[in-house]
Formats: C-alpha cells, structure tokens, sequence
C-alpha cells in the first residue's frame, strides 16, 4: 500500500453498495472492480454478480460517489447512487430491457431478408448486415472503445472484435486466419460431395435402373454406401486437428 492511502484516516472509512447496470457476466465484474480499486481513497471493491450490485469500502473524506459513477460510465456501465429509491432502480432496469427488447425486435426483422438475399445478392446482404451492426449495434462498439481505452474488455468487445486474443502472443491471429479459411474449406467440400453421392446414389437405391435393365440395389448395401457417405463427411472434417 502507498503511503498516501496510509494516511488516509480509518475514522472515515465507509461502506456503499450500489446498483451497477451493465455487469452481464463474470469479466464484466472484474472490469468494475479493478475501476473502483483504482481510484484514490478505495481500499477495496467487490462485485456481487447475481445481484448487480458493487460494494466499495473507501475514505469519505478523500472520494466521493460520484466519482465511482463517473469512472465506471467511461467505461461503458452505470451506477445508481440513490439505494433508498428502489422503485427508480427498478424502473431504470425496466427502461433498459425494454430498450434492448425493441432493439432485438428490429434486429430480427432485418436479419430475415438477410439470410433470403444472401443466398442470391450477397452485396445487398451486406448493405443490410451494416444497418443491423452500425445502428441497432453501435452500442456494442461504443463500449468495447470506452474498455480498450482503460485497458479491459468486457462482452462488447468480444462482439466487436472480429478476433479476441486471450494471450499476447500475435503469432495466433495467422494461424486463426489458417484456421478460418481450413474450415470454410472443409464445409464446402463437406456440401459438395455428399450431394453429388447423394445424388447419384439415391436414384439408384430407389430403382432408377429398374426399368432398364433390371437392376435393384440391396437395402443392405445402399444402407452401407450412406453409412459411408456420412464416414467420409467426418474424416475430411478430422483432418483440421
């Protein structure tokens, strides 16, 4: 502990729990916590995840509340100050559901053309993916700028982050682009062939050749051509270990 939090009197030691708003799991916690810690005059902060709320153990005299709400609003979550009025707290969450519902109502009317248009206009696609992601999801992006401008990450940054590292090591950024373009590979291969075998093969284990020369297929056998087919669609994809 420095010396100037040494100094700091006990007799002003304060305990607050507050409401925090935006804790959506675990990482988002420990973002709170080591804000809080942070500041001049905290000796301690401790998120109760299952109840959203922080409890901070500080100097009145050397910090106020405000700046708790202050810190953890730069970085993308809120703080009510005010306990006493639990009917405001309730009605700010309310507020902010029901925000994220209509958000999420929106979303989904424009993600139905999208997956229809994909299939034909892939550049309409896009132009409609950009509307979803820039307007109904520029929050995400704001957060996840306010977290890296302090160093952390929360949810919002693992959505706007196209790649999220979990180590400082940069070599794992190619070798996911490998990965990643491995996999693709792999599906379209995965949808390719077997609709090719299936193609061919269930004409014929239906009696295509029947009329022709006579020729019925063996139940026996067609089911061990599409266990084989199937086989064939795992091993090709084991082959990205």
């Amino acid at each position: 502990m420095s010396k100037s939090k040494e100094m700091l009197s006990k007799e002003n030691i304060e305990t607050a729990s507050l409401p925090v708003l935006g804790v959506t799991f675990a990482a988002c916690g420990v973002s709170v916590e080591s804000m809080i810690k942070s500041i001049f005059g905290v000796h301690n902060a401790e998120v109760n995840y299952a109840t959203q709320t922080v409890k901070v153990v500080f100097d009145s005299i050397a910090v106020q509340l405000n700046k708790f709400k202050e810190v953890l609003q730069s970085i993308g979550y809120d703080l009510i100050l005010d306990t006493e009025k639990g009917k405001e707290v309730l009605e700010v969450q309310k507020i902010h559901y029901k925000a994220l519902k209509s958000r999420i109502i929106a979303t989904s009317i424009l993600t139905i053309p999208i997956v229809i248009l994909g299939m034909f206009l892939t550049d309409m696609s896009c132009v409609l993916a950009t509307l979803v992601l820039f307007i109904f999801g520029k929050s995400f992006f704001i957060n996840a700028y306010k977290q890296a401008k302090h160093g952390e990450a929360n949810s919002d940054t693992i959505d706007a982050a196209k790649i999220t590292l979990v180590s400082f090591d940069l070599q794992q950024v190619y070798k996911t682009l490998c990965l990643s373009r491995q996999t693709v590979k792999t599906i379209r291969q995965n949808l390719f062939w077997p609709f090719i075998y299936n193609l061919i093969g269930i004409p014929i284990a239906a009696g295509i050749l029947y009329p022709i020369n006579g020729f019925l297929l063996n139940p026996i056998i067609a089911g061990a051509a599409m266990t084989l087919s199937s086989v064939s669609v795992v091993s090709n994809s084991i082959r990205l270990k």
